[in-house]
């Protein structure tokens, strides 16, 4: 992937969950399960133009697979 489009992800979904998840310090977004994130996209969905929500739905996809594979890593070191 592109590393401006990697950055431009990065950003909009960081934005998004520290707007959605307000409760949930910036630091600590990567403790979200992919179910409280789809479901706060799937409440987002009727706020936003298609293109948009198109990009913010990619942009959570990168961010739960970066997410996954952080944590596939750390299961790993602990073993």
């Amino acid at each position: 992937m592109n590393t401006d489009t990697q950055s431009a992800y990065r950003s909009l979904a960081t934005h998004f969950y520290t707007t959605r998840f307000p409760e949930i310090p910036v630091s600590a977004q990567d403790e979200l399960d992919e179910f409280s994130i789809i479901g706060a996209l799937l409440r987002a969905a009727p706020e936003y133009r298609p293109d948009y929500f198109r990009r913010l739905r990619n942009a959570s996809s990168q961010f739960l697979s970066i997410c996954m594979i952080l944590f596939s890593i750390a299961t790993r070191a602990q073993r």
